[in-house]
């Protein structure tokens, strides 16, 4: 019989974050040599998810882009209608590591810069502000996915061992009445028992605490604002 006391608690712990509030800041970075303002979002996941994320958004607004000094991105004629009914110019960059990335863009509309002095901050805030959001919703997502699959591998290892323990228990009951040499290999059926009784109760306490932790990921979606 496999031993298996606290095996899925062992290799899968939902992190229970508190509520993500997305703020979006204005910036001031050297492109090019030239400083330049513009906005910046810290996210509180790994670069490496946020960066995947952020060039999904990058080609909603199509352009050409290439590659500058300091792993910025310039991007030109990009069309973010939200903002300008002509193409615009942007650099932007991901930085960070495991656990706090900041996206930051800096936005020429061809007469001025998006800063905070401009009459179309607002909006490229919440286009900035909405891409955390959703970056925070998609990690919270996955973490569902994840947790949701632990939980029925647990489900099924419960019906396992139950299973189990009723086949042992049918071989007791088959050697009660056979010859007096099956009295040895019963000692060791009961044994098993006592065992898979325990692992039973084991694996019933590892379900309560998957359910709760899958209803505890999908809690933190309405935490997200």
């Amino acid at each position: 019989m496999k031993k298996i006391f606290g095996l899925v608690i062992a290799v899968f712990a939902v992190h229970v974050m508190s509520a993500q509030t997305v703020t979006v800041q204005p910036v001031e970075r050297e492109v090019a040599k030239v400083p330049r303002k513009g906005l910046g979002v810290n996210i509180e996941l790994d670069s490496k998810f946020v960066e995947k994320q952020w060039k999904k958004k990058l080609k909603d607004f199509g352009g050409k882009s290439s590659s500058e000094k300091g792993g910025v991105t310039k991007i030109e004629g990009a069309t973010i209608t939200e903002l300008s009914s002509s193409p615009v110019q942007m650099w932007t960059k991901v930085e960070g590591g495991k656990g706090t990335t900041e996206v930051w863009w800096i936005i020429d509309l061809g007469t001025e810069y998006v800063t905070s002095e401009s009459s179309s901050f607002g909006t490229a805030k919440k286009i900035l502000h909405d891409f955390g959001v959703e970056c925070y919703r998609e990690d919270i997502n996955d973490q569902i996915e994840e947790a949701e699959k632990e939980y029925e591998k647990t489900v099924k290892n419960l019906e396992k061992e139950q299973k189990e323990g009723e086949s042992l228990g049918g071989k007791i009951e088959s050697n009660k009445s056979t010859i007096e040499k099956l009295q040895q290999e019963n000692v060791g059926l009961e044994k098993e028992v006592d065992q898979n009784k325990k692992d039973q109760e084991q694996l019933t306490k590892d379900v309560a605490t998957m359910k709760k932790k899958v209803e505890e990921v999908k809690a933190k979606l309405d935490k997200v604002r």
